[in-house]
């Protein structure tokens, strides 16, 4: 899933240089395999990890900082569609997502609808980790210290928190065509697929993959072929 993500990353509209932080030699080894950067630490807590990606990315002096994760997508043109927005916030984002279940039979995207996916109330302002953009000045504000360390859960909500401290301005822009998604499959992750009966969930997946992630489906597929090899050779 890493690897995909990457290459997702690297078909951005925009060109960018991508950081990538683990501490297993796979990881290791897909950077050297995709010509990332690598910056080795344990995964947890959750918050050291991504400072130290940030710790890295300051000594690279960056116009421009984004985060994302290894099993979320933002679309492909989301940092040619964001950056304009920075010439008004210091941070910008969006905080509505979709989210895919891989080990499912048949293919569902799960949306925005009845308050699932989306942050509401006192964190309507607040954008999600994933795709978030904070300019070179925004960090200076910051010192840098973007993530609580010491921290496993809740690091949006903390990020969001500080950066209202350092006085960033902030900006959710919903109303853009791009689009973040979520992926669950068989790897650990903090959160988790939620049944729930008010899922809206969209009726063309495959059409609706193809319009916001070009080539989306086929690097799915090459995932799940590889998390399921076994069962996949016996159809």
């Amino acid at each position: 899933m890493t690897l995909e993500t990457i290459k997702m990353l690297q078909h951005q509209t925009y060109p960018i240089e991508i950081v990538l932080v683990g501490d297993s030699k796979i990881e290791q080894n897909i950077a050297k395999q995709t010509g990332c950067r690598y910056v080795q630490h344990a995964n947890r807590p959750l918050g050291a990890k991504h400072q130290a990606g940030i710790d890295y990315a300051r000594l690279l002096s960056p116009d421009v900082l984004m985060t994302t994760g290894s099993d979320s997508w933002v679309s492909l043109d989301w940092v040619e569609r964001m950056l304009p927005y920075l010439s008004v916030y210091d941070c910008v984002g969006q905080n509505r997502w979709y989210v895919l279940n891989l080990q499912e039979d048949s293919m569902r995207i799960v949306g925005p609808g009845h308050g699932l996916c989306q942050y509401q109330g006192k964190r309507a302002g607040d954008p999600l980790g994933v795709g978030r953009l904070i300019t070179h000045e925004g960090l200076e504000m910051m010192n840098w210290q973007v993530y609580p360390v010491q921290n496993n859960r809740n690091l949006d909500g903390n990020v969001y928190r500080q950066m209202l401290y350092a006085g960033l301005s902030i900006g959710v822009v919903n109303e853009v065509p791009v689009k973040i998604l979520g992926i669950k499959g068989p790897w650990e992750v903090l959160s988790r697929w939620v049944e729930r009966q008010d899922n809206h969930y969209f009726p063309e997946p495959e059409q609706w993959l193809d319009k916001y992630f070009l080539g989306g489906l086929e690097a799915l597929n090459r995932v799940r072929a590889a998390c399921w090899a076994d069962e996949m050779g016996k159809q």
